[in-house]
């Protein structure tokens, strides 16, 4: 059944990874389609290599990018309302990059200043951009994109506006 092959796989996990499975790690939403072909690599294979492996714990452990930085969404919109500002939702451009949230928390935790930065100091009020021919919106884009050099990934996150700034 396929708890018994979740709770092998947990083991062979595990085994590579050692302490950071273990209870008191975040939880996280696996889409069933995901589910499903990570365990039909696992049926069709038997065991899995250190690649196969690798590549499992990403479809498992990794999130799209776009997904974690959309939660700025909300975040720009309060501050906006907030200083009389309207700003437009993000614009996403680029690669579509899955990261390890864990791994990347120490960063995007930063961004908040980004943002914040953005509306507060960068999109001008709905009056000034009017003056200046603007949308009425402050528009804001993210471009994603990734960059390999030997074993190391680089990840870049190019965060624009279309204010005074």
């Amino acid at each position: 059944d396929i708890k018994s092959e979740l709770e092998l796989l947990l083991q062979e996990q595990r085994s590579v990874l050692g302490d950071i499975l273990d209870a008191g790690a975040p939880v996280r939403e696996i889409p069933v389609p995901e589910l499903q072909s990570a365990m039909d690599l696992i049926r069709s294979n038997g065991s899995l290599s250190s690649a196969q492996l690798q590549k499992l714990n990403e479809a498992l452990l990794f999130v799209p990018l776009r997904k974690i930085l959309s939660g700025y969404d909300s975040q720009i919109q309060v501050i906006a309302r907030r200083i009389n500002k309207k700003v437009g939702p993000i614009e996403f451009s680029g690669e579509s990059l899955r990261v390890n949230p864990e791994a990347c928390d120490p960063v995007l935790r930063e961004l908040v200043h980004v943002f914040t930065n953005i509306v507060v100091h960068g999109i001008e009020d709905e009056a000034q951009r009017k003056e200046l021919g603007k949308p009425t919106h402050g528009r804001i884009s993210v471009n994603l994109s990734s960059d390999s050099s030997g074993d190391r990934r680089m990840i870049r996150i190019k965060i624009a506006d279309d204010g005074r700034g």
